[in-house]
Formats: structure tokens, sequence, C-alpha cells
């Protein structure tokens, strides 16, 4: 009966031990890090490259950082690029419909990385405070999710 009593228990500190180790390392993880492909996904699946000029193609990345990225390729073999850090995110309004519109990220200052490259005009490298992003054929509950998102990922 002792043997077993001490069998028990020794499985139990085991499993306490264990505990003990991993839930240090466990803060370190964020529900945000876990649905960041998920908000990648979300807001290539709803961009919309043809709403102003149409686009060669887009690449459009959220990094593990949290960093915004989205570059812009255009047929003359101009390139747009915009990159920030979503902890720098101030303000996100949205102005269209389901079937078109923009969604408007405003950082707390001038925050947004702005560089042309391959431009009749030259390259420019300068800073922007809000960067619209065109989307199309999304409902308010994945925008509403979009947006929630991005602000778990700023905090």
């Amino acid at each position: 009966m002792r043997s077993q009593c001490k069998n028990y228990f020794a499985g139990s500190i085991r499993k306490i031990l264990v505990l003990m180790a991993v839930l240090p390392i466990l803060p370190g993880f964020r529900a945000a890090d876990v649905s960041l492909p998920w908000l990648e996904q979300r807001l290539q699946r709803y961009f919309n490259p043809g709403a102003d000029v149409k686009l060669k193609k887009f690449e459009l990345h959220v990094t593990d950082e949290g960093f915004f990225r989205l570059r812009k390729f255009f047929p003359n073999g101009k390139q747009e690029y915009f990159s920030f850090n979503l902890r720098r995110l101030k303000d996100i309004s949205y102005l269209g419909d389901t079937i078109s519109g923009t969604l408007l990220l405003t950082t707390a200052g001038a925050d947004i990385i702005v560089q042309t490259y391959n431009d009749r005009k030259g390259n420019i490298d300068s800073m922007a405070g809000a960067l619209p992003l065109p989307l199309k054929n999304i409902e308010t509950t994945q925008l509403d999710s979009i947006s929630e998102m991005l602000l778990k990922v700023k905090n």
C-alpha cells in the first residue's frame, strides 16, 4: 500500500514540476501571434488591386514582429512600398459598403514608410500618417473581425 502511495505522489510531483517549467514560457505567446496568418490571409483576400489603377500584382504581409507591409507593382514597372509597426496604429475606419470601400489605417504620427521605385519622377522616400487600403466584397462581420485583430496585434 505504501509503495502505491509513493508512486502516486511521485507521478503527481513530476506533473507539477513539468507545469512549473512550462508556465513561465506561456506568457510569451499571445493570441495575436496565433492569429497573424489569419489576419494576413483576410487582408489579402479582400484587398482590391483594381480600385484606383490596375495593379500588376501586390504583396501584403503582417510579420511576427507586428509590421504591416504592402508592396504594389504597377504595369509600367513602378513600385510603391508601405510599412509601419501596428503598435503605432491610432485609428481604423472604413468608408464604403460591402461591395467596395477603403479601410483607412491611421497612425499616431507620420509613422508609415512610403517608398517608390522605378518612378519617372525618381525614387522617393517619405513618411505618411495614414494608409488607405481598398477592399472589395467584404461583409461587416469580416470587417469587424479584421479591425479587432488589428487592435489585438497593436496591443
